[in-house]
């Protein structure tokens, strides 16, 4: 009777233990599970179709299916030309470059807002100055740089010794 008992309690305890092991199991899969759904959830999706349209009439349709907002300088809104979209379950970053695609413009996400700004100035490759002393021209090339290394947008360079044309 006693052997029994021991043997009926080593096996309850055995039983509970596996139970309770496959519940953690379970527990873990469906922790996983939700959060693979809600990393999808976050890739937020748009969708535009829109002929001539403004670039704020465009925002304001990404910001009614995304929840994101959008600032913005009305000046340089209203200066960019009128585009032409069509795209279907695009990502929101992709849509954004989509849009202002071929604009002065870039963007930046911060948080749930997104900030569209001026495109900082690219120097084009260097462009030859011409520079005219004593009736001799010569092609001078080079970038004026700053202690950094970066190039000083709007430098201008002139010959100490030329007359004030030579600029």
């Amino acid at each position: 009777m006693q052997i029994s008992a021991i043997c009926t309690r080593y096996f309850t305890r055995r039983l509970i233990y596996k139970t309770l092991l496959c519940m953690k199991f379970s527990a873990i899969f469906l922790l996983a599970a939700c959060l693979q759904v809600s990393a999808k959830s976050h890739a937020q999706q748009v969708t535009l179709s829109e002929r001539n349209a403004s670039l704020e009439k465009l925002f304001r349709t990404i910001e009614k299916q995304t929840g994101y907002v959008f600032f913005y300088d009305h000046l340089l809104i209203d200066k960019a030309p009128r585009i032409n979209v069509k795209v279907s379950n695009l990502a929101l970053e992709e849509a954004v470059e989509l849009v202002l695609k071929g604009q002065p413009l870039s963007y930046s996400i911060i948080g749930k807002n997104i900030v569209i700004k001026e495109k900082k100035a690219v120097f084009s490759p260097l462009s030859p100055v011409k520079v005219y002393i004593q009736d001799t021209m010569l092609n001078i090339t080079g970038r004026v740089l700053d202690d950094k290394g970066t190039g000083l947008p709007g430098a201008t360079v002139a010959v100490k010794a030329a007359a004030p044309r030579a600029r």
